[in-house]
């Protein structure tokens, strides 16, 4: 159930991405799906996407010469000082 959870969010994850799509993919409720995605993965589900996100623009950091704004953007994050918030607490 939560695997295909985690493929989703592979190759969604520079879109807006809601925790109820997640649980409507595992056809249970969003309640249910928080429960069971934090015991599995031991993380939530919107802690989840920030690090695939942030996985992913460490990757864009390293091989292309976009600025960090517009890194923030193909990431998924509209806001720019969001995004760097959110990176520097998942990177240090």
């Amino acid at each position: 159930m939560i695997t295909s959870v985690l493929d989703y969010v592979s190759y969604h994850y520079m879109e807006d991405i809601k925790v109820e799509d997640l649980a409507n993919i595992c056809h249970i409720s969003e309640t249910h799906f928080r429960r069971v995605f934090t015991s599995y993965m031991k993380m939530s589900p919107l802690e989840y996407i920030n690090t695939v996100r942030v996985y992913m623009a460490c990757e864009l950091l390293e091989t292309t010469d976009y600025t960090v704004s517009e890194i923030g953007a193909l990431v998924g994050y509209d806001n720019p000082l969001y995004f760097s918030r959110i990176f520097k607490k998942q990177t240090g």
